[in-house]
């Protein structure tokens, strides 16, 4: 298997958009995971795979063994390639640009926060220090709708807030063209990750200094902890299929 630094292949991109054909509040699509994978690297914190693996893995997958490493260095390599990309300021998402990728995108990238919700309070007061104008699009109230399950949230004037912001977001997409939709898109990647730079430098600092991990191929054993996260071993849980 490819080392997991290495670009994907044109077919290899096909079989990793066959693994994540549909988004829905369980599952990702490929635009999903893009945007869920440059959230992740927008965060303060380091979210490694054993935190969030169990979530994106695709039921689509047969269970055995060789199906689910080939999975894990794809999926893996996407999200190196996610970490490139923000790192070298270039946020662009990887979709193409019309209005349910980019809604998907946007509901993946919100997701990502999930997993560290003191982030959009940084986010949010990174943004009140340098705003100067009262027009400015403030990204952590979006994130913020996009992050959590509005519609079934209790009905107060909080949640009918939220629920206008989400609906003039999503307006705002569905009238642009892919061009906008993208340059929309890549301005809130690209600010939320300017905006929390303070904040995983200050992170950062106070981490013990450890080697990378991700440079390695994922490898199952029978007798290893199932990636699902169920605390079963690999050959009683999903190696069984």
């Amino acid at each position: 298997m490819n080392n997991l630094f290495d670009d994907l292949s044109g077919e290899e991109l096909l079989r990793l958009h066959s693994y994540f054909p549909k988004h829905s509040d369980e599952t990702f699509s490929i635009a999903s995971l893009d945007g869920f994978f440059c959230g992740l690297y927008c965060l303060p914190g380091v979210h490694m795979p054993s935190e969030w693996l169990h979530d994106v893995i695709p039921e689509t997958l047969d269970g055995s063994k060789k199906s689910m490493e080939q999975a894990l260095n794809l999926i893996l390599r996407y999200y190196n390639l996610a970490g490139a990309k923000m790192n070298d300021e270039e946020g662009e998402p990887s979709i193409d640009g019309t209005y349910k990728a980019a809604k998907e995108w946007l509901e993946g990238f919100g997701r990502a926060f999930s997993y560290e919700t003191e982030a959009l309070s940084q986010l949010a007061d990174e943004e009140a220090k340098r705003s100067g104008d009262e027009d400015d699009l403030f990204i952590a109230p979006i994130l913020l709708t996009f992050s959590m399950d509005v519609e079934n949230a209790p009905q107060d004037e909080e949640r009918d807030g939220f629920l206008n912001l989400k609906e003039s977001v999503l307006s705002m997409i569905e009238e642009g063209s892919d061009e906008e939709r993208m340059s929309l898109l890549s301005d809130i990647a690209g600010s939320a990750y300017d905006l929390l730079e303070p904040a995983r430098k200050k992170r950062s600092k106070s981490m013990p200094r450890t080697k990378a991990s991700l440079n390695q191929e994922p490898k199952l054993g029978r007798n290893d902890p199932c990636y699902c996260g169920s605390g079963k071993k690999f050959k009683h849980c999903h190696g069984k299929r």
